[in-house]
């Protein structure tokens, strides 16, 4: 049994020190998200030639800032939560987009929708 107990603690160790810690705040995390979904926009816009590209650059940039303020915007952890969000949104873009299963298609837009809506009223005028 102390065997089992010495494998259990040593696993445990390694899956702990293994997993990352993230240094952000909740804020930084959800300014972090915005800007990689912003992101995601600015691309998917110019792919499809839609004007509101600036718009949505413009929007990127105030979480930019945002991000700066709360002091993350050089944290590699902040830059890794940008990296996803953008890859997730642009998984769900190209769903909505280019799905060829109609419902799927609708799903997808509408959760696109609702993602940049929560970034949106994040900003003061949005």
């Amino acid at each position: 049994m102390s065997g089992l107990k010495t494998l259990i603690v040593s696993l445990c160790s390694v899956v702990l020190c293994a997993a990352p810690a993230s240094s952000l705040t909740d804020l930084a995390r959800d300014f972090a998200t915005c800007t990689g979904q912003l992101s995601a926009m600015v691309e998917h816009a110019w792919l499809i030639q839609d004007p509101r590209s600036d718009k949505y650059d413009e929007d990127r940039e105030k979480f930019l800032a945002l991000l700066e303020a709360v002091g993350a915007g050089t944290d590699p952890a902040a830059l890794n939560q940008r990296i996803e969000a953008k890859v997730a949104l642009m998984s769900v873009l190209n769903e909505a987009r280019f799905g060829t299963d109609e419902a799927r298609s609708m799903r997808a837009e509408r959760r696109a929708e609702a993602q940049l809506a929560a970034c949106r009223l994040m900003l003061l005028g949005g």
